[in-house]
């Protein structure tokens, strides 16, 4: 029988089991003294169906009794037991995510060859170069703390490396004492070394890391004479100096300690071993990565068989993707963010969360163990997830063929421009000279000033929400002399209303007075608000439709008024600006006034009226000083002194800024502007209402350069030629951020780096631009996903490692993808895509065309192919009229496996390759599948 019937036995407190034929009182059993203990986890109960008796069984036990009076038995009766089952609740464990401290390798040499034998220490480069050259260590441990236990003998040496991990800005001081010979090398660079020549050893070097993660330390020591020994200490951020150990910071012998604790490691950020990983413990990782959780494990508590155990997995966030590594997989909706894993390989989950996510969130696993006939009981345990930001930024080229080398983090890398590009966080001053003269007419005008409205929002918007860069705007409306002007720093937010209101003052009238509105301009790139302005970059813009009809003569240059009081004193001093009225009292006897003209009076109080004296009209100097002269030409044609004049005044400007000259219409040649363009490169012919384009972009005056871009490690995005967009002002990043804000309806100041390179990572057929005359470059994608934009062009793109998206453009572009699942579109032209050895991966092109001179080439991919074996290399199945050329770099596709072996598969969208042969692919003068033909 399962389980025991007991009774209690006299003393009151012993339960003891009933044998046959015992007899016991009723009294006894009213008083609770006869009980059924049935076997921990186990029951039996009509559920289970059945006759049967025992655990699981219809009924879990059953004995027989018959009553007695003390004389006679009465009849026989049979006591069925049923035990109802009850769900235990399940073990359940998450497992930490700690990555242990393990220590560093030591290596010891007995005797060291180029050391010397002074005792004074071996220079750092003779050390190192010593003890890399020694050949096998004589010994090799593990060391926990980094000081000699035991004397150094003389002659021989050490080298202790592994990793350390270090936090991005804290300040790590390595010190301590050298006999005689220590050197510190952190990340491939020397920090701190010593020698006992110098302060008797002692030595302390800091190293600062801008990037947390696992850095190479390599420590080298030896002794040159007698005894020996050495001790290296450490302090972070200036804090108490503590042993170099384990206790004090994490300290590993290599990448094996970090992967089997978990941990997903980067590429090495350097070379030959020296540098740092980036790497993320389980339960974290970076902004489109994929994150390896920790490992779950569960048990039923009952383990009698009646019950059974399940697995489920909440608060997935939408967009996520669960996985384990036997192939299960997820993808949580906004409805949907449960899932059942039982039978999941609960020691393999990995969780790829929702594009551009940064964040915390917490996985809830909760173990359900279930009784057959029903009941059930849960167990719950919390997996917190941690998502890190990724690092953004974005770098413009300029008109030039660039060589530009993007960061570790995901760059949007645009190589060329063409037009004005302000970027954020750096200084600019910049000048705007607007000819305002009769030539022009009131539409032109009003279309002028409506495209420097558009250029001065740009600008505006350009600058960020949180930009620590200052640009200054000056803006000067000139026709017979220098009208209104201003000065603004654009961050100013009565910045747009002050040029507003110069803009709206401009009129058609006058003359062409290039020397005033030159000195003028001049002088404020000498003012105050510039100069001020550190390390600012300085732009001129000058529009014009003629040619200088005006100039001055007769100057003055700061005349005396009265005494030894000279005007140029009066007027700095009250900050005097050309275009407006002006008026001060020098003394109680002399009143200097202008009016807005420039018009000058000194007026002298003689003791009992007021003489008025003309001064002549004032006029900038070009040197951050003013002059009195006159106007001088005929208004309506240019003579040499006209010219003379303006080119002597250009020299001033010139030597302050850059200057872009632009040409009004077609009365202004660009031989008439070369003059007053400080690289010889001026527009013409510009529509008063395409000069917004003029200045920001979108013209062929410079024309894109042939660029090499490599965009290191991150998931980057590489633009090899000008980006614009029709009704987008600017180029370059500024036009992609425009664009962004455009389509998802942001504040263009809103729109983050991270905003913009989601938007074009998710719609990256809508920036498949090319231009005509786009330059010949070269992209590079490195490590992780990238998408290249070759553009106009015979472009190289090479995606590297990662799952990239390569757009060749228009040219005859060749495009690697690399090692990875890529997407390859060739665009336009006679494009090659090329494997190389190693490029292995599930990639797609997506315009094949043989016909257009498109070309496969996996000569570098195939190892010791044949004609007469290529089809051990390569074979084509089409599914649904769409066609895959499979391929085994080793040439196994005829082994045991067969397709499965394959290492490469490239699927040609487009193509139906099912009536055509390899051998037709590979042969001819130029064949669609270039392989080598002799092995």
């Amino acid at each position: 029988m399962a389980g025991k019937l007991q009774y209690l036995a006299a003393d009151g407190t012993t339960w003891t089991n009933v044998t046959a034929n015992q007899t016991f009182t009723k009294a006894q059993i009213d008083g609770g003294q006869l009980r059924f203990m049935p076997n921990a986890n186990e029951s039996g109960a009509d559920g289970y169906g059945g006759t049967g008796i025992g655990n699981k069984q219809a009924d879990y036990a059953q004995f027989k009794f018959q009553p007695t009076d003390g004389k006679d038995l009465g009849n026989s009766a049979t006591v069925k037991v049923d035990i109802t089952p009850v769900a235990d609740a399940p073990t359940l464990n998450v497992a930490d995510n700690n990555v242990a401290s393990t220590g560093l390798i030591k290596q010891g040499w007995n005797s060291i060859a180029g050391l010397g034998t002074n005792g004074n220490g071996a220079a750092p480069d003779v050390l190192k170069k010593a003890i890399d050259n020694a050949g096998t260590p004589n010994n090799t441990s593990v060391v926990t703390n980094v000081e000699s236990v035991d004397n150094v003998n003389a002659g021989s040496g050490s080298k202790i490396s592994g990793l350390m991990y270090m936090e991005a800005g804290k300040s790590y001081t390595f010190s301590g004492v050298a006999d005689d010979s220590v050197v510190v090398n952190v990340g491939g660079k020397d920090i701190a070394s010593g020698v006992w020549a110098t302060n008797s050893g002692k030595f302390s070097g800091s190293f600062t890391p801008t990037v947390s993660g696992y850095y190479s330390l390599e420590i080298y020591q030896a002794n040159q004479a007698g005894p020996g020994s050495f001790d290296v200490n450490l302090s972070i951020n200036g804090g108490a100096i503590q042993n170099l150990s384990t206790s004090t910071v994490p300290l590993y012998t290599g990448l094996t300690d970090l992967t089997n604790a978990g941990v997903t490691v980067s590429d090495l950020h350097g070379s030959n071993g020296d540098g740092y990983y980036v790497g993320y413990k389980l339960n974290e990782g970076q902004e489109n990565g994929t994150v390896k959780l920790s490992k779950v494990t569960t048990a039923l508590t009952d383990t009698d068989g009646s019950e059974t155990l399940s697995v489920k997995i909440s608060g997935v966030p939408a967009g996520s993707v669960l996985t384990d590594a036997s192939g299960h997989t997820f993808t949580a909706t906004k409805g949907v963010g449960e899932v059942n894993v039982t039978g999941w390989d609960l020691n393999t989950l990995t969780i790829k969360p929702p594009t551009y996510y940064s964040g915390q969130f917490n996985l809830t696993v909760t173990s359900t163990s279930t009784e057959s006939i029903g009941g059930s009981a849960s167990t719950t345990a919390q997996l917190p997830v941690t998502v890190y930001p990724a690092t953004y930024s974005s770098v413009t080229g300029t008109s030039g063929s660039d060589n530009i080398v993007g960061t570790d983090g995901n760059d949007i890398v645009v190589a060329d421009i063409g037009g004005l590009n302000v970027v954020q966080g750096k200084n600019y001053n910049i000048a705007f000279m607007v000819d305002s003269s009769g030539s022009m007419s009131t539409a032109s005008i009003n279309a002028a000033k409506a495209s420097l409205t558009s250029v001065f929002n740009s600008l505006k918007d350009s600058l960020g929400a949180n930009t620590s860069g200052t640009v200054n705007i000056f803006l000067a409306d000139f026709d017979t002399q220098v009208n209104k002007s201003v000065a603004i720093n654009l961050n100013d937010p009565n910045a747009l209303t002050l040029l507003k209101t110069v803009l709206d003052s401009m009129t058609s009238g006058g003359g062409t007075n290039y020397e005033d509105v030159f000195k003028t301009t001049a002088n404020f790139f000498q003012s105050g608000l510039a100069t001020s302005n550190t390390g600012a970059t300085n732009l001129t813009y000058f529009i014009t439709d003629g040619q200088p009809t005006y100039y001055q003569s007769g100057e003055q240059t700061n005349p005396t008024l009265y005494g030894n009081v000279k005007f140029d004193n009066v007027v700095t001093t009250a900050n005097y600006t050309p275009g407006t009225t002006f008026s001060t009292y020098i003394d109680n006897t002399h009143y200097l006034s202008i009016d807005n003209s420039g018009a000058a009076q000194l007026q002298i109080y003689n003791g009992w009226r007021w003489v008025v004296t003309d001064l002549g009209t004032v006029h900038a100097q070009g040197d951050g000083t003013f002059e009195l002269s006159n106007l001088d030409g005929t208004g309506n044609s240019t003579n040499s002194a006209t010219l003379s004049n303006a080119k002597s005044a250009f020299a001033l400007l010139g030597g302050l800024s850059q200057v872009e000259a632009i040409g009004i219409n077609g009365d202004v040649s660009l031989n008439d502007l070369k003059p007053y363009d400080t690289d010889g490169k001026p527009q013409s012919n510009i529509d008063p209402k395409d000069l917004a384009n003029a200045i920001l972009g979108h013209t062929e005056a410079t024309l894109p350069g042939a660029d090499t871009v490599s965009g290191g490690d991150g998931n980057d995005i590489l633009f090899g030629d000008l980006v614009s967009f029709s009704g987008i002002t600017g180029e370059g990043y500024n036009a992609l951020q425009a664009f962004v804000a455009q389509k998802t309806g942001m504040a263009v100041s809103a729109v983050t780096t991270s905003n913009v390179h989601q938007y074009v990572t998710e719609h990256y057929a809508d920036f498949d631009v090319s231009g005509a005359k786009d330059g010949n470059d070269t992209l590079l994608g490195g490590a992780g996903d990238d998408i290249l934009f070759g553009q106009g062009g015979n472009d190289l793109l090479d995606g590297g490692k990662g799952n990239d998206i390569l757009l060749g453009g228009t040219g005859n572009d060749t495009l690697i993808g690399g090692p990875g699942n890529d997407i390859l579109i060739g665009g336009s032209g006679a494009d090659t895509f090329v494997w190389k050895a190693g490029d292995f991966g599930n990639d797609v092109i997506k315009d094949f065309k043989a016909s257009e001179g498109d070309r496969i080439d996996l000569k570098d991919l195939l190892k010791g192919e044949t004609d007469s074996t290529i089809d051990n290399y390569l074979k084509i199945t089409t599914v649904e009229g769409v066609s895959t050329l499979q391929i085994s770099s080793e040439g196994k596709l005829n082994a045991a496996g067969g397709l499965a072996n394959a290492d490469v598969t490239i699927k040609l969208e487009g193509n139906d390759w099912s009536h055509t042969s390899i051998n037709s692919l590979i042969t001819g003068a130029d064949p669609t599948i270039k392989i080598d033909h002799t092995a």
